[in-house]
């Protein structure tokens, strides 16, 4: 059967910490963008009962017969030496011997990623799920404090315009789950699906710094850090819930805060209405 495909132009927007199998020089590898496209189909089928086994029909699953029905493609050539900076993943916060810096991809690096699916509704769903990953996420690390952003250009050779509005956003996301609206009760009280997503209105001179210094002044007050348990409702806890990621319209930047449920029922109640509050507290710091 003949794989159906589609093709994206993409363009980094802020550094991107993406590596290779040294785990030092950077690189675009097909498994990190899989992992970034499961991440966010889990966060837009959260309430769905058989999540688990739905993920596995499509990205595969532990069992070896559940083969991905998605593959994935770099067709653009890897970053060059040029392409390579140092860059500093806390740019917020200078140690004694200065900042702590990592390689990374830098902006306006331009690749190809190929996605193809067994049927045209398949890859309907992953071409939304891509758009949104760029809209709303990031590759590689510090991806959840706007590093790694990009934006798509082209799909197939035909100029693209990202979605910049909550309608256009859900409308996409609702390609991928028909039943999904913001803020809705779902059922699926301990994965952490989105919850709401919030466009900045004030462009951003440099949206890492400011996003890494909102963050960290929500994570301490003065010189002391928060205690964690009372940041997110209980000392076993799950990555931040807050995702930061940032989008370029024209040639301004402008931050997006995607808000996911804080999945941990068995938390205090008292820690989870704290951690909302700062939840809150960071994405008006941050817009």
């Amino acid at each position: 059967m003949a794989m159906k495909t589609i093709t994206f132009s993409c363009e980094t927007i802020t550094p991107m910490f993406l590596s290779g199998a040294d785990g030092s020089t950077p690189e675009l590898r097909p498994p990190s963008i899989k992992g970034a496209l499961r991440f966010w189909w889990r966060a837009m089928n959260g309430d769905k009962s058989n999540m688990r086994e739905e993920e596995a029909k499509i990205f595969g699953g532990t069992d070896p017969a559940q083969r991905s029905k998605v593959m994935i493609r770099v067709l653009s050539n890897q970053p060059r030496k040029e392409d390579m900076e140092e860059f500093a993943p806390l740019e917020h916060k200078k140690g004694e011997r200065g900042y702590f810096t990592k390689k990374g991809i830098k902006p306006s690096f331009k690749f190809k990623i190929k996605l193809s699916a067994p049927n045209i509704i398949e890859l309907d769903k992953m071409k939304a799920l891509f758009i949104l990953v760029s809209v709303l996420g990031g590759l590689g690390n510090r991806s959840r404090r706007g590093f790694g952003a990009f934006m798509i250009i082209k799909i197939d050779e035909e100029p693209f315009q990202n979605p910049n509005t909550n309608t256009s956003i859900l409308k996409y996301i609702k390609v991928i789950n028909s039943e999904f609206d913001f803020d809705s009760d779902h059922e699926a009280k301990d994965y952490p699906y989105i919850k709401n997503v919030s466009i900045g209105k004030t462009p951003k001179l440099n949206a890492t710094k400011s996003i890494g210094q909102a963050s960290h002044d929500i994570m301490y007050k003065g010189n002391q850090k928060r205690d964690y348990q009372n940041f997110v409702g209980n000392p076993n806890r799950f990555a931040s819930p807050v995702f930061v990621s940032v989008m370029q319209l024209e040639k301004n930047i402008y931050p997006i805060v995607t808000i996911l449920n804080t999945a941990n029922s068995k938390a205090d109640n008292r820690f989870l209405i704290n951690g909302i509050k700062l939840q809150n507290k960071l994405k008006n710091s941050i817009l």
